[in-house]
Parts: structure tokens; C-alpha cells; sequence
């Protein structure tokens, strides 16, 4: 299953708490660049930008980009141990 524009980044905050972002780097969206997971809690724009975001929160912490990633909403069902990711 497939989402986003360049896919999702989903990132567990919590025991019961998910994070979900595009992998769409929001500086230059017609560039069409795609984040990579860096090491620590940190994603970045290896191709366009050299952007960083924290993966937490999808903030910008160095580079071009001055918008947060895109952020989908998520549900975790403990029971069917599931997460469920939508707009």
C-alpha cells in the first residue's frame, strides 16, 4: 500500500502514539525531493536542499525549508495492534 506523494514516514512517538508525514520535502515542491530518515530523530533532503526536520513533529531545524512536512492523522488500535493513517 502506497501513500503520500514520495511515500509516509511513520515514527512511534509513544507506547500508543504514532507520527505520520509525507516524504515530499516541502521547500520546492515542484522539485518532487524526497526525505530520508537520518540517524537519531531526525529526517532530511539529501537531493535538493539539504533540509532537516525532526521526525517527531515535522519542524524544520536547518536548511531551506521553512514549512513543516505534511502530517496525516493516526489511530492505533491496540486490540488488532494496527495503525490506521488518513488525512
Amino acid at each position: 500500500m502506497q501513500g503520500g506523494s514520495r511515500g509516509i514516514i511513520i515514527y512511534r512517538v509513544g507506547l500508543d502514539q504514532f507520527a505520520a508525514f509525507d516524504r515530499h520535502c516541502t521547500y520546492q515542491v515542484s522539485d518532487g525531493c524526497t526525505i530520508e530518515i537520518d540517524e537519531g530523530n531526525l529526517a532530511k533532503d539529501v537531493e535538493c536542499c539539504e533540509s532537516v526536520f525532526e521526525i517527531i513533529n515535522g519542524t524544520p531545524v536547518e536548511g531551506s525549508a521553512e514549512r513543516p512536512l505534511y502530517q496525516y492523522n493516526t489511530q492505533f488500535n491496540p486490540n488488532a495492534n494496527t495503525v490506521r493513517i488518513f488525512n
